[in-house]
């Protein structure tokens, strides 16, 4: 598989990585 398009995302602009985190670990506990 190849890519065509590679993004970074250093500011954070496009994805919020500690909410996405947060709430994927609360749902993950939540579920247990």
């Amino acid at each position: 598989m190849s890519y065509k398009h590679l993004f970074f995302d250093w500011d954070h602009t496009l994805w919020d990585f500690e909410k996405n985190s947060e709430h994927s670990l609360r749902k993950l506990f939540k579920d247990l």
